[in-house]
């Protein structure tokens, strides 16, 4: 070599291969040490243990007697008792909208629908808020009492109840528990589903099963939607099947 010349060495193969080799161990161990730690972490232990969510049973034997998508830019099967209900667009869809931002606390948002003698069977229908408030569907609604699946979105609370004009229209829980938390969130669908079995009423979000309740008091009667005032909401896909046909 002439002067000022480096000589070029070649890695010591056997040196490299052992200090790779000592590296995918230490990983090897690390990972060993996560899992580990994982497996015994109570948060872990407790989704685990969470419960699958209860879904929807099938509608089996029932008979839908009512339906309506809008798509025909009319609102066929329903009564308004206000102007504040409207067939509008929603993107490529036909929907029903319903406006009570300019209402005052005293006066009714209300619409009817539906069979006027709804007894036992399933009520479904899409929401959409677009202004954040509360939302009734009330259901055996007859001789001034009804029940009321409330979807208080302010308070992010739905509740079932009892009322009747002989208590002044005040809200009776069906029990201590008929009452759950919820998300209520604006411009995303939701599918609301009510079964009705007799003395049992049970409450689906997306199929999810959510709620349940007991009561006696109404047997059958007619289906109604309304709101609390400063409330805007979408509706689609209303269907009623019924048990009894």
């Amino acid at each position: 070599m002439g002067a000022g010349e480096k000589a070029l060495t070649m890695p010591n193969k056997s040196s490299s291969k052992g200090t790779n080799v000592a590296i995918l161990v230490a990983l090897i161990g690390l990972a060993g040490t996560v899992i580990t730690a994982l497996l015994s972490s109570p948060l872990l232990t407790r989704l685990l243990e969470s419960p699958t969510p209860e879904t929807a049973v099938p509608l089996g034997d029932t008979k839908l007697v009512f339906s309506e998508d809008f798509e025909d830019g009319t609102a066929s099967g329903f009564g308004f008792i206000s102007d504040n209900w409207t067939v509008a667009k929603d993107r490529s869809n036909k929907v029903l909208a319903a406006d009570s931002t300019s209402y005052s606390s005293d006066q009714f948002t209300v619409a009817t629908f539906g069979p006027t003698d709804f007894s036992n069977g399933v009520i479904e229908f899409k929401l959409k808020y677009e202004k954040i408030g509360g939302f009734y569907t009330n259901f055996r609604l007859s001789e001034g009492a009804q029940y009321i699946l409330y979807l208080n979105g302010k308070e992010d609370l739905m509740s079932l109840a009892y009322n009747s004009q002989a208590q002044d229209w005040t809200f009776t829980l069906f029990s201590d528990d008929s009452f759950q938390s919820f998300s209520a969130q604006t411009d995303v669908w939701t599918t609301v589903r009510i079964e009705a079995q007799g003395v049992q009423i049970t409450i689906y979000l997306d199929g999810n099963k959510l709620l349940t309740g007991n009561d006696a008091r109404l047997q059958r009667g007619r289906l109604q939607f309304s709101m609390d005032y400063g409330t805007k909401v979408m509706l689609d896909d209303i269907k009623v099947w019924s048990f009894d046909q």
